[in-house]
């Protein structure tokens, strides 16, 4: 099989490279490719189709996330083909590169380029790959001189800014309008800062503040529609106030530096693992709460053992897993317990191997004996037992 590997990643999938840098291949095409490949490597030695025990979106993971590394061709096309179009981008005086602008953006950018009359395949392939590119793209701001505000996207994990009113004439157009430049940081008050560094972007224009029960509502009428979508926008908006606030007391009481990136970074975490808590109880109760809604509760094991209860988590969609494990003895007391992440294939198996390291652990602590495992899973538990 590691004969195989090699054959496969350093010519079945390395072959197409260079068409693939200029040309968008079909996505019937891309699947011949690869139905092909796992032929072959599903493959016996004396001929005759071989039974795929994995599907090839499986075996084109990393091998680290339980995949083999094999190149999804279509994506690796793309890839190709972004690349292709950062170099027009980083060289606009190739040869090849002013032939393109002169036959297909003439009188604009690259980036604001459009397919045209009668495109060929390449630039139709090239402008796929510039979409791809530009999607993820940052502009980097230098003075911030040519990147405007509201029209570029400048801000990491944010995209463009739309504004939730109509953009005032006098307002800041340029990111250089909101830097200062003698000292490098942004001409902003703090509180601004951070409303505008948030998520929300938000401009605070102090001469029409009124309360802040109307500035809330404001937001929430116009930046939701759902309930779900206000609940969130709600929860985040609660955060940056908190942590506002907290960052005020602390530079009046304690002489602390206020730092508008640092505020706009703690309340992002905080709100992350709020919802995380939340969602996770919201979970919990639906999957695991019985139908007569009783609460099931932690129950001390016999005198003299400990108790080791494990748990796992798995996502179908895309193998991440993660297992706990805490050990507690018969009066309560925690003896230690750990959580770590991993790869599965089942839930089934995500359990088996949270059992595993549990009993790893306890036996580390010195407990060899007199030990009860506690597990969720009916079906790990039966089989362990052998029903």
């Amino acid at each position: 099989m590691a004969g195989k590997e090699v054959l496969i990643k350093a010519i079945a999938t390395a072959v197409p490279a260079y068409p693939m840098l200029c040309f968008k291949f079909p996505k019937v095409v891309c699947n011949e490719i690869s139905s092909d490949i796992a032929k072959f490597w599903w493959g016996k030695l004396e001929g005759g189709n071989g039974i795929h025990w994995k599907s090839w979106k499986a075996l084109c993971l990393a091998k680290g996330d339980g995949g083999l590394g094999f190149r999804d061709l279509e994506e690796f096309n793309l890839a190709l083909l972004a690349k292709q179009s950062w170099r027009i981008i980083s060289n606009p005086n190739a040869l090849w590169v002013r032939i393109l602008k002169a036959r297909y953006y003439l009188d604009c950018e690259f980036k604001d380029a459009i397919l045209g009359h009668r495109p060929s395949w390449i630039w139709t392939s090239i402008l796929e790959g510039r979409d791809a590119l530009m999607g993820r793209a940052r502009v980097q701001i230098m003075n911030g001189a040519d990147t405007n505000i509201w029209g570029d996207n400048w801000i990491p994990d944010n995209g463009i800014i739309t504004p939730i009113t109509h953009v005032p004439h006098d307002a800041p157009q340029m990111v250089s309008d909101i830097i200062n430049l003698h000292n490098r940081t942004w001409s902003l008050d703090r509180a601004q800062a951070v409303w505008f560094g948030s998520p929300m972007t938000l401009r605070i224009d102090t001469q029409s503040f009124s309360t802040l029960d109307v500035w809330l509502n404001n937001i929430l009428d116009l930046r939701t529609e759902s309930k779900m979508e206000k609940h969130d926008l709600l929860t985040m908006l609660s955060f940056f106030l908190w942590e506002i606030w907290k960052t005020r007391c602390k530079a009046i009481m304690e002489g602390y530096r206020i730092d508008p990136c640092k505020v706009v970074e703690n309340a992002g975490k905080a709100k992350v693992e709020f919802q995380k808590v939340w969602r996770g109880n919201a979970n919990s109760v639906t999957s695991h709460s019985p139908l007569n809604g009783e609460v099931c509760s932690w129950e001390p094991s016999l005198m003299g053992f400990v108790k080791v209860n494990i748990d796992g988590s798995w996502q179908s969609n895309g193998r991440e897993a993660g297992v706990g494990v805490v050990i507690r003895n018969s009066t309560g007391e925690f003896l230690g317990g750990l959580a770590a992440s991993r790869v599965g294939h089942s839930a089934l198996e995500v359990e088996a191997e949270a059992a595993v390291m549990g009993l790893e652990f306890v036996a580390n602590l010195g407990y060899i004996s007199d030990v009860y495992v506690e597990s969720d899973s009916k079906t790990l538990v039966d089989g362990i037992k052998g029903i």
